[in-house]
This record gives C-alpha cells, sequence and structure tokens, in this order.
C-alpha cells in the first residue's frame, strides 16, 4: 500500500513538472500544448520501475498519432514476398525495335544487415562449380561461398568493366567504325562487318547481349587499346578489387581474372553506380542500327535467364581455361541476390540450383 502511495505521489509531482516547465513557448509560459508535439509518457513496470516512451499525441483529442518505433525497421517494412509489378521503361533509341527494359520498382524500405534470416536446413548439395558466393548485393551478407577469395580467369565477366569504361569515357551516340585490325584475333566469321559505323551505345548492347568479342575490341580500339586496359584496371583498383586485373576488354586473355569476392564487389558497383549494365542485360534480345545503311540488327540474348522477371541482369563467360562463369542478380523479397559461378560445366543450372535452394531456405 506504501509503495502505491509513493508511486503516485513520484507521478503527480511529474505532472506538476511537466505542466510548469514543458509547456514554455518564446516569450512566456503557454496553456497550450502545440497540435501534435511530443510527449513524454512515464508508466511503471512490473517491478516498480518508471518506463518513459515518447509519442506524438494530438492534445485537442488525446489521439495516438504515431507509435514508438520497432528499432531498425521502418515504417515501410514488410514480410510479404509478393511479385511487385514492373514498369516498363522503354530505350532512349530505337524504342520502336527494341525490348523495353523492365524496371524494378524500389526496394522495401528494411534493414541492411540481416535482411534475410534462414528458415530451413536444407543444403545446396554437390555444385558444379570451382568457385560459388550467394550472397544479399546491397548488405554484402553472405549466405554460401566456396573458395570466393581464390583468382580465377574471369572470360566474357571482363566485359562487365569494359561497358563500366565506355559509360564512363565516350559518349553514347559517338560513331564507331569496324576496322579490319578489329577482327583481327578472329578465326571465323564476324557478326560486324568492317566498314559498318554504329554508335559506341548501340555496340555496347550488342557486346553485353551476345557477349561480341568484336563489339568489345571495336569500342577499345576507338578509345585507344592500351588506354582503355589502363582505365579498366585503374576503375579495379578505385573500387578495391584487389584479386582483379585486365589485360584485354574481351576476357579471351587467361590474364584477366577475378575472385568471386571481387565480382561481388564489382556487382554493386555497377548496381549502384552504372545500373543501365544490368538492365540491358535483363533483355532478351537488343537492337541496332548500322548508320551507313540504316538497317536495323536484332540479336538474341546468350543468357538463359535474359527476359525472366525475376532476373535483374547479369553477365556470362566462357573460354577452356576458365570452363562457364556466370554472375546472375535476382529479384527476392524485394532485394537483389547475387549468384556467382566460376568454373562450372553447367553454369546456368549451377546457379538454378544455388538460387532456389536459397529461396526455399530464406525469408525476409
Amino acid at each position: 500500500m506504501k509503495g502505491n502511495i509513493e508511486k503516485f505521489v513520484f507521478l503527480g509531482v511529474m505532472l506538476a513538472v511537466t505542466f510548469l516547465f514543458g509547456h514554455r513557448s518564446e516569450g512566456g509560459i503557454s496553456n497550450k500544448r502545440p497540435e501534435g508535439t511530443k510527449a513524454v509518457v512515464l508508466s511503471f513496470g512490473n517491478s516498480g520501475s518508471i518506463n518513459e516512451q515518447n509519442l506524438e499525441i494530438d492534445t485537442r483529442t488525446s489521439t495516438l498519432i504515431s507509435e514508438p518505433a520497432i528499432p531498425g525497421w521502418s515504417e515501410t517494412s514488410s514480410f510479404e514476398n509478393e511479385e511487385p509489378k514492373k514498369e516498363i521503361v522503354q530505350n532512349s533509341v530505337l524504342d520502336s525495335v527494341r525490348e523495353p527494359i523492365l524496371r524494378e520498382p524500389e526496394a522495401k524500405a528494411i534493414p541492411l544487415q540481416g535482411a534475410f534470416h534462414r528458415t530451413g536446413e536444407g543444403s545446396p548439395g554437390d555444385i558444379d562449380a570451382t568457385m560459388v558466393l550467394v550472397s544479399d548485393l546491397k548488405s554484402g551478407e553472405n549466405y554460401f561461398n566456396k573458395e570466393d577469395e581464390r583468382r580465377w580467369p574471369m572470360a566474357s565477366l571482363s566485359k562487365l568493366m569494359t561497358a563500366v569504361v565506355v559509360l564512363k569515357n565516350m559518349s553514347r551516340d559517338q560513331e564507331v567504325s569496324v576496322e579490319t585490325k578489329d577482327l583481327g584475333f578472329l578465326d571465323g566469321a564476324s557478326r560486324l562487318k568492317v566498314g559498318e559505323k554504329y554508335s559506341a551505345f548501340d555496340l555496347l548492347e550488342i557486346m553485353l547481349s551476345i557477349s561480341s568479342n568484336e563489339a568489345a575490341e571495336v569500342l577499345a580500339n576507338s578509345y585507344g587499346h592500351s588506354k582503355f586496359i589502363e582505365a579498366m584496371n585503374r576503375q579495379a583498383e578505385e573500387w578495391g578489387l584487389k584479386n582483379t586485373h585486365f589485360d584485354d576488354p574481351t576476357g579471351i586473355s587467361v590474364s584477366n581474372q577475378s575472385s568471386a569476392k571481387d565480382l561481388e564487389n564489382l556487382a554493386r558497383n555497377i548496381f549502384e553506380s552504372y545500373p543501365e549494365i544490368f538492365q540491358i542485360t535483363r533483355r532478351s534480345q537488343v537492337a541496332a542500327k548500322e548508320l551507313g545503311s540504316g538497317k536495323i540488327l536484332s540479336f538474341s540474348s546468350n543468357n538463359n535467364f535474359a527476359g525472366k522477371s525475376y532476373f535483374l541482369g547479369g553477365k556470362t563467360g566462357y573460354t577452356e581455361e576458365a570452363n562457364g562463369n556466370l554472375l546472375s542478380l535476382f529479384s527476392y523479397g524485394g532485394r537483389p541476390v547475387l549468384v556467382v559461378v566460376l568454373g562450372s560445366s553447367d553454369r546456368f543450372g549451377a546457379t538454378e540450383k544455388l538460387y532456389n535452394w536459397f529461396k526455399n531456405n530464406y525469408r525476409i
């Protein structure tokens, strides 16, 4: 009984202090609290302790305007994993013939760290790959890896950095001619012909969609081949890709090497600073205009995931030394999930197996 009296006395004192000093306004004492202001509410815990909460209250009606925030969560947080509707965005060039880009809507505001929690005990099992990485691209949280810091030939994954250098240093509308030296490394026929002219951006789309070595060489030579390679390695250094080196713009050279962890860093920087690269690689088809004749050429992607609604972009790669490489971004729970597979005889099968394992064992 005595304890309860002490509690009510203490509460009365606190209310009096709040009335006398908490309602001060410039120039004197106000008898009215501004509408919708913060109010300190005191309550007694089970042990007799005093708890303090900051609530926003409309003082005219005593209506709670906003509840206390849950630490680490925002008002737009959600546990739902529904597939969001896509916004169709037309390309700025050749809109009538190019497949439209499906732009993923803004990711829901959820915690960067610990965005996914494990709900299953399943294992991905044997993965046909020398190196593997599965992670949340934005937070960097790692869910599965296999020798992710080991260096490995990149093959045509190199073209992701080639695209960065083009977008950073060349005009999209720059006219570029195909020359004999650009095709000198080929043993067979080329989709591009000597004397043809394209915009730099059209060549970029061809390079990314069908992994055209010719398009990569044309772009690098038009800029200055050695200068272009220097720009690729300089960008790798700026982004902290410590196990990454480029010797050519195509990935044919076995000296073009990286690690799964570095490729994660590369993908994150592209996703944040050059999103158009992944937007191009999402599409199952691109088109380019040969400027001399005005002819429109169509190219179908060599990526099995291209055109699928949950695919956010990526890049294929293959050489005899590297075997099959694949970097893929998928939308799951409103977040970009990265799957990197290096040195695989079935890169698409290994990637799909890892992605399905992740979906079956992790939730927002």
